[in-house]
């Protein structure tokens, strides 16, 4: 079905009706030093790249491809990001959207590409990135308490939004081998740790911050 009078409604009006097409509560990753593969869909579940990487945005935002006013009003809504190559281009919003970064070490590269910390950016793919509200972050148990400092501290210092922090923690033990007692003691200390110093993290006053401190949630992922 067509509206062929589309074009003689207000501009205001057909600036709302395409801003009504942009996805919302999307979720991004892993993501990684080779880009973002798995790209979501409206229902939060992942699409792959491994079919034509134009027609998948254009089925997630057509606006983007449409006509010039629609591209227009998309892009004042979206960031293009993570474009090392044609390969890697995404389009977020920051603000509502949820990322999946496999390691800290990346993150930091993309938080330095942004400007927000001296001596980087600022690149234009990283724009907006410090309004990020929710974020998720992998480590392994064997580095979890030094490399979760090291975010809390330094590497998140600049999202001054902030609400949640996802703590996915990839633990390498499987069957019978995890179910040790030994181990499965250890790794609950480790958790344990790492909720207190991170508590004690993110009570102290961040520069900048607005509103609230960010609750962190701690996930384990068996691998």
């Amino acid at each position: 079905m067509e509206f062929h009078l589309f074009t003689k409604l207000p501009t205001e009006l057909r600036f709302r009706i395409w801003r009504f097409t942009l996805p919302t509560l999307r979720e991004f990753g892993p993501i990684g030093p080779k880009g973002t593969e798995p790209h979501s869909q409206p229902d939060n579940t992942t699409l792959s790249y491994d079919s034509d990487r134009k027609a998948c945005l254009e089925l997630e935002i057509p606006a983007l491809y449409i006509n010039h006013e629609s591209r227009f009003v998309a892009l004042q809504h979206l960031t293009r990001a993570w474009d090392d190559n044609a390969s890697k281009v995404i389009y977020v919003k920051y603000a509502v959207d949820t990322f999946t970064f496999t390691s800290i070490d990346y993150l930091l590269h993309l938080v330095r590409r942004s400007g927000l910390m001296n001596g980087g950016g600022p690149f234009p793919a990283c724009k907006d990135m410090q309004t990020m509200q929710k974020i998720k972050i992998m480590f392994t148990i064997q580095s979890l308490n030094l490399h979760l400092r090291m975010c809390l501290e330094r590497v998140l210092q600049p999202f001054v939004v902030l609400r949640e922090i996802v703590v996915v923690v990839k633990m390498p033990f499987q069957g019978d081998v995890y179910r040790s007692n030994s181990i499965e003691k250890s790794v609950e200390k480790t958790i344990k740790d790492a909720k207190a110093f991170a508590g004690e993290i993110l009570e102290r006053p961040w520069q900048g911050k607005v509103g609230q401190v960010p609750e962190m949630v701690i996930e384990e992922l068996r691998v």
